[in-house]
């Protein structure tokens, strides 16, 4: 006999698109013990059963409860699921037994979690993947190491091959990377490692602008002189290559000179990282071979650009201003979540989570899904706008002016000692005097309406970029009735945190 716990095909459970699930099932007998099996069934979105994942079997007690489970990937079109408790064989008529602790969740976990009413909210977050945009790449692959002083970041296809922080044969820095081959097979990965990850990998990945024309360069040079494949390839959250890779034959010298080499790739339009690789074609094993200067910039031309430092991030995702305690999605009624504080120019990366807090110390998360990499587009000129009232932005034209970083300190002369003692209670953001331009009486009246403003202000920078400030001062410095109204606003600001 059997008993499924909700009604099949549409009236199942909802299944994200995740390839693992488990069910779990307890069983106890009253009378007779018999042979138990919990199962899951698969449906479509048109409530068609697909195919049924089965467990082992148990043999239930009079005396305690057991405990099955089975784990099984869901077919790839699979929208529904239903999990069934079975009892084998043919029961006395009457024969009674119980079915406890029935759930059903992503992974292969067997640790029972309560269910059912519980809160379920759905938190959307963003990452911003770098700074400027001169190189995409993070410090630690731009500097060839010298960040951690480890080969962070960089993996082998070939466990033998030793990779270390050489402080030897550096270009840029104090280091680059050393990469001593064992196999005529070798293949350094940069960024992200071969095959499939989780997020948590992803510290030093290569960001990617999906649609977009993307450059690698890199410096290397060999104890011997080494032909090599470099690649580079297109890849989602968890590492599934898009497309076709990029691949270019180059000759690594065997010199002490490094040799830049670089490459160019069209990005598939839901790529979310790059991975570069490097593969030894040369059928000779046992030499070192260094790579520092590590460039990733969006752009066509791979040898005009001059080197610069590494301005990319580890990803860090803090949630969307209105994107922190949703109720969750289903298939029919999707939610909807606008980023009104996007810094232009740059790359991000958007996950949205379930979270199911079934009581007050247990908190159990979904697996993230991860969007694909996003840009915004440069404005056409500076926006600002109150973050907690997105409809105020607008376009600022800001007067070229002087910034500065002020350090809070105090000076001590102590007696006896020639040398002052210099007391440091912390260093401000950039603080700036701005000087903002309007013309036409409703711009001057908009403008009006954010200095009044008693929190932090969102600008937004036509260079890309964008910084939260809180004005100190607001004056209207000059205005010109003709031909049209023209007001110059100058506001002391200081660089603040985003408001809550």
């Amino acid at each position: 006999m059997w008993a499924n716990t909700t009604p099949g095909g549409v009236s199942g459970t909802p299944v994200p698109v995740v390839s693992t699930y488990t069910a779990l099932a307890s069983f106890r007998a009253a009378v007779t013990p018999r042979s138990c099996r919990v199962s899951v069934l698969w449906y479509d979105t048109a409530g068609s059963l697909l195919s049924q994942s089965d467990g082992a079997f148990v043999t239930d007690s009079t005396s305690a409860w057991t405990a099955a489970a089975v784990t099984a990937n869901a077919p790839a079109n699979a929208a529904f699921a239903v999990v069934q408790v079975l009892v084998d064989s043919t029961p006395a008529a009457a024969e009674v037994h119980y079915a406890d602790k029935i759930s059903l969740h992503q992974g292969t976990s067997t640790t029972w979690q309560l269910g059912g009413n519980g809160t379920d909210l759905l938190v959307v977050e963003r990452a911003v993947m770098h700074d400027g945009i001169l190189n995409l790449a993070h410090p630690q692959l731009t500097s060839g190491t010298e960040a951690t002083d480890t080969p962070a970041g960089f993996t082998s296809t070939v466990a033998a091959d030793s990779l270390f922080s050489d402080d030897r044969t550096n270009l840029t820095g104090q280091r680059a990377l050393g990469w001593l081959l064992t196999s005529t097979s070798s293949k350094l990965l940069i960024g992200v490692p071969t095959g499939t990850f989780v997020l948590d990998q992803a510290t030093y990945a290569l960001p990617a602008i999906p649609g977009a024309t993307m450059v690698l360069s890199l410096y290397a040079r060999a104890t011997v002189a080494t032909t090599a494949t470099l690649a580079l390839e297109a890849v989602d959250a968890v590492g599934t290559v898009l497309g076709s890779a990029a691949t270019k034959s180059i000759t690594i010298p065997g010199t002490g000179t490094y040799s830049r080499f670089s490459i160019q790739l069209a990005v598939n339009a839901s790529a979310v990282f790059l991975r570069a690789s490097i593969l030894n074609t040369s059928g000779v094993t046992g030499q070192t071979v260094n790579v520092d200067g590590i460039q990733l910039r969006e752009g066509t031309d791979p040898d005009s650009q001059v080197w610069v430092a590494g301005q990319g991030r580890t990803p860090v995702f803090s949630p969307v201003r209105g994107g922190a305690a949703l109720a969750p999605a289903t298939i029919d009624n999707p939610r909807i979540v606008y980023d009104e504080e996007v810094p232009p120019g740059r790359v991000l990366l958007y996950k949205a989570t379930t979270v199911r807090a079934p009581d007050l110390t247990t908190r159990v998360s979904s697996l993230p899904t991860v969007a694909p990499a996003v840009k915004l587009d440069l404005p056409s000129s500076d926006v600002l706008k109150d973050p907690l009232n997105p409809q105020s932005a607008m376009p600022v034209l800001i007067l070229p002016d002087t910034e500065q970083i002020v350090e809070d300190t105090e000076v001590l002369r102590p007696l006896g000692r020639p040398d002052p003692i210099i007391a440091s209670f912390g260093m401000t953001g950039r603080d700036r005097q701005f000087r903002l331009l309007v013309e036409g009486d409703l711009d001057n009246a908009r403008l009006e309406r954010l200095l009044a403003v008693r929190s932090a202000l969102l600008l937004q920078f036509q260079r890309g970029g964008m910084r939260y400030v809180r004005l100190l001062s607001r004056e209207a410095d000059q205005r010109v009735p003709s031909p049209a109204l023209a007001v110059i606003w100058t506001a002391d600001t200081i660089e603040v945190g985003s408001p809550v």
